[in-house]
């Protein structure tokens, strides 16, 4: 992924798009690389805190994780485990 969509803007540049298209294009790789960024850095301080560990086998479910900006620019991992709910039992005690 890295690197294509800063080329996907030089070829908008080279055919002359009109500047919403160029806009538009700006926003998406500076808002992928700075969540990108952050979702690293959120992801190695939870693993030195010992929140989460590091596998090396395949995993069998995967959760998404998210990016939620504040309105005061704070950035908050958000992990969304609807996928896993599949998985569960529910047993009334």
């Amino acid at each position: 992924m890295k690197g294509r969509l800063s080329r996907a803007l030089e070829f908008w540049k080279d055919i002359h798009a009109p500047q919403f298209i160029l806009g538009v294009l700006n926003l998406v790789i500076n808002c992928h690389y700075s969540k990108s960024a952050f979702v690293g850095n959120a992801i190695n301080n939870l693993i030195s805190q010992g929140c989460v560990t590091k596998v090396f086998e395949l995993p069998i479910i995967i959760n998404h994780l998210s990016v939620s900006i504040q309105k005061s620019g704070k950035k908050r991992l958000i992990l969304d485990p609807r996928h896993v709910n599949q998985f569960l039992y529910n047993k009334k005690v």
